[in-house]
């Protein structure tokens, strides 16, 4: 079985319960719809950033849910083109609630999207990790970059997240996590040049009671605060 270049002792939850084709129940409840808006926010952040300092007019984000980080990066960039792609359930969500963006349908384990979809930039924030077969992502994320395209990836980093004697992920939801060196491997070895890789806050920091369970809870244990990595990449 490949490792996707994780430590050998590491144990894969093995089944892909965030699609909506195996789990019985939607995996973008009520509950986390309205959370959606709060985690990876810092990522979505840093894209803005990426989108006005490079001059960015487009961009294509795999993986974007019901698209509530989407309408921040709307009003910060009104007339910028925006493409999401994700499961048929936040598709029909953002494509009945949302007043821009074009939407596309597509299962990431099997995707078969044949629309003709590119753009300089490519955002995946927080799938690879619920993937059964990652490399399957990569080889989609490539086919929606333009020629000398960038792609920005996140992931929890798991030495940060869960300590570094962690074999497991206690979220039924991810498959595997990868740390810091481990994920930059993975990534080169799939044909990606590594730019720039950091880790970030997980979350919007908003008080809230996901604030206290992610930041105030964790520093009381004396935990790290940051552990949502960063890449930023394109292809070799």
């Amino acid at each position: 079985m490949d490792s996707y270049h994780i430590k050998r002792d590491y144990k894969i939850n093995e089944l892909n319960i965030t699609n909506d084709k195996v789990n019985s129940e939607a995996y973008w409840n009520r509950k986390r719809s309205l959370a959606a808006d709060i985690y990876q926010f810092p990522v979505y952040k840093f894209l803005c950033s990426y989108i006005r300092i490079n001059n960015i007019d487009k961009f294509i984000d795999i993986g974007c849910g019901v698209g509530r980080k989407l309408e921040y990066v709307h009003n910060k960039n009104p007339y910028l083109e925006i493409i999401g792609i994700d499961q048929d359930d936040p598709i029909s969500y953002c494509k009945n609630t949302h007043t821009f963006g074009e939407w596309y349908a597509d299962d990431f384990e099997k995707p078969n999207l044949s629309e003709n979809i590119e753009a300089k930039l490519v955002l995946c924030s927080d799938v690879i990790e619920h993937l059964t077969d990652p490399d399957l992502l990569l080889e989609y994320i490539k086919t929606k970059m333009e020629e000398n395209g960038v792609l920005i990836i996140s992931t929890p980093e798991r030495n940060a997240f869960r300590g570094k004697h962690c074999n497991n992920s206690p979220n039924k939801h991810h498959i595997r996590e990868w740390n810091f060196d481990e994920f930059e491997r993975y990534l080169d070895s799939r044909g990606f040049e590594v730019l720039d890789h950091f880790v970030q806050y997980p979350i919007k920091m908003k008080i809230n009671m996901i604030f206290f369970n992610e930041i105030i809870r964790r520093a009381l244990a004396f935990k790290a605060l940051k552990y949502n990595q960063v890449v930023v990449a394109r292809v070799k």
